[in-house]
């Protein structure tokens, strides 16, 4: 059983030009806990569906409701804040972030989740810039999942897991009370998924 509505999209249609629609006629509720896979078959229509979901973008036919705020982060809006002069600590000290994510059922700090990524403590003081191409993208993975958020857009981040983030991802997955939405015809192993959406062509919708 799925818990409280976050957004409820209510007959919605967007084309950006006058040749083709992105979506048209979508209902479509999303909850709380929900894993969705969210495939296009054209990459105009990942933009539109992007900034629906961030509610940003206004459709043409339609409205997208929500009973309360909802508070969105994404792996894209993650990298792009990150100021690459910072250290690892200085970037978590932001309030953006929790301290102690939810992971296999319990509180887990941020410096013990940078110990089972394998990050090095000397590299948690270096600029971001300094660091291995590897700890990278383990720590913007640790972003990902210490985002103080109720739902999560993801698009790359999930092409970059290597051997020793993903189980820590199926851990916090696990946990993770919000809504996560996976942009793309591929998902992480070990993640059900509640719902799957295509968008076609022509922007009709299938929900499954």
């Amino acid at each position: 059983m799925y818990k409280k509505v976050l957004l409820t999209f209510r007959d919605i249609s967007h084309r950006c030009d006058e040749e083709a629609w992105d979506v048209r006629d979508f209902s479509w509720k999303l909850h709380y806990g929900e894993r969705i896979q969210l495939h296009c078959h054209r990459p105009e229509q990942y933009d539109v569906l992007w900034r629906l979901l961030e509610r940003n973008l206004k459709p043409k036919q339609g409205t997208i409701e929500e009973l309360h705020p909802v508070t969105w982060s994404s792996d894209q809006s993650i990298n792009s804040r990150l100021n690459m002069n910072d250290t690892m600590n200085h970037a978590l000290k932001s309030k953006l972030f929790e301290e102690r994510p939810w992971i296999a059922g319990k509180r887990t700090h941020v410096q013990n989740l940078m110990d089972r990524l394998q990050i090095h403590l000397s590299e948690r003081h270096q600029p971001l810039h300094g660091i291995s191409p590897i700890s990278l993208q383990r720590f913007q993975a640790l972003l990902f999942m210490a985002a103080r958020v109720q739902l999560l857009l993801g698009k790359q981040v999930f092409s970059s897991m290597d051997e020793i983030t993903l189980p820590v991802f199926q851990e916090w997955n696990q946990n993770f009370c919000g809504a996560l939405v996976l942009f793309g015809d591929a998902s992480p192993p070990g993640v059900d998924l509640n719902t799957r959406i295509t968008v076609q062509n022509d922007g009709t919708v299938i929900i499954i």
